[in-house]
């Protein structure tokens, strides 16, 4: 699932649990994980995602400032006024994280989260965490 908005620990609990847990139940039992970290270019653009209706292809690092909740017609102006006055940006990469277990050939992917290239790869390590 992507990131809308901040990076939360409690979205990492998540996405292992039902990402990599839940679905090793028939393999051997864990015996350890290799964490990768890289980033991808994305085109910039905002999205709809329907399911939460909200608005994604938002720089995660950013997007605190504006409610990401597609109300009415004037959220929609509103979000679309930030990211022009450059209050929020729109991803320029998105940074990825996935997980090997070992002993698998599968990667797990636990984030997809769009970046404005403020950051790379090495300086969203220790900030995995909500703010």
């Amino acid at each position: 699932m992507p990131t809308i908005g901040p990076i939360c620990n409690k979205q990492f609990d998540h996405n292992i649990q039902t990402v990599v847990l839940d679905t090793r139940s028939d393999l051997l039992p864990l015996r350890g994980v290799s964490f990768m970290i890289n980033e991808i270019a994305l085109e910039e653009m905002a999205v709809h995602f329907r399911k939460f209706n909200k608005v994604g292809g938002l720089c995660w690092k950013h997007s605190h400032v504006i409610n990401l909740v597609l109300h009415t017609y004037n959220s929609t102006v509103s979000i679309a006024q930030k990211i022009h006055d450059g209050h929020v940006h729109l991803g320029k990469e998105l940074t990825v994280i996935g997980l090997l277990c070992f002993g698998e050939d599968k990667i797990y992917p636990i984030l997809a989260a769009p970046t404005c290239k403020t950051e790379d790869a090495v300086k969203i390590q220790p900030n995995l965490g909500c703010r």
